[in-house]
């Protein structure tokens, strides 16, 4: 169904949407040529190319349109980054009200539950995993994305899939934690070594 909403969402040119007569004309050109670029991009499903142009469209000043922002949600959500999705799904539900947004929307509320984690950066990667992989191949993207992150910078601050998980330091030291969709945000920062004693525990803040 998500699909769908893409594609029906798209199915007029979004070259033609209006831009406002207060943006300079250069910034109104340039919102067109990527517009147009994007829809192309979104017709041939190739949704890091819409995520690299729906950011240069963000970069322009001018506020997305409905459809620029649908297009967006779908690339986000293709790349693992479900909080990305969510936030480009809420501005899209501001400026248009659709049964298929808000249906959109509670089911990822209802599979995800919001995660912080920080650590300090070190040449050797820390490692992330869960206990038990989705069958859902856009739940496992989004695992995948958290996975690269904390592998990457050793810090994350998203949605994950609900499920028991294990952040493990380079040194050994590890800690568990279980995603539960609409509980309270899930912090981890172990960027001190306060933070990182054998009997810390990830705590839940509203």
């Amino acid at each position: 169904m998500f699909f769908v909403l893409a594609l029906t969402a798209l199915a007029s040119p979004v070259d033609k949407q209006i831009v406002s007569p207060a943006e300079p004309l250069h910034q109104s050109a340039e919102y067109v040529r990527l517009s147009r670029e994007l829809h192309e991009l979104c017709a041939l499903n190739a949704w890091q190319g819409v995520e690299r142009v729906f950011l240069k469209i963000e970069a322009t000043g001018i506020t997305p349109t409905y459809e620029v922002l649908i297009a967006g949600a779908h690339a986000a959500r293709a790349m693992g980054d479900t909080a990305r999705s969510r936030m480009r799904l809420q501005q899209a539900l501001m400026l248009r009200e659709a049964p298929e947004l808000v249906e959109w929307i509670q089911d990822i509320d209802n599979r995800y539950g919001s995660v912080f984690i920080a650590c300090k950066d070190t040449r050797k990667r820390a490692v992330f995993e869960i206990s038990e992989l989705p069958f859902r191949p856009m739940l496992r993207r989004s695992i995948e994305h958290a996975q690269e992150a904390i592998a990457s910078d050793c810090y994350f601050d998203g949605l994950l899939p609900e499920g028991a998980y294990t952040l493990t330091l380079p040194d050994g030291w590890s800690t568990t934690l279980r995603v539960v969709p609409k509980a309270a945000s899930l912090n981890i920062d172990l960027r001190t070594t306060k933070n990182r004693s054998s009997k810390a525990k990830p705590k839940r803040s509203r």
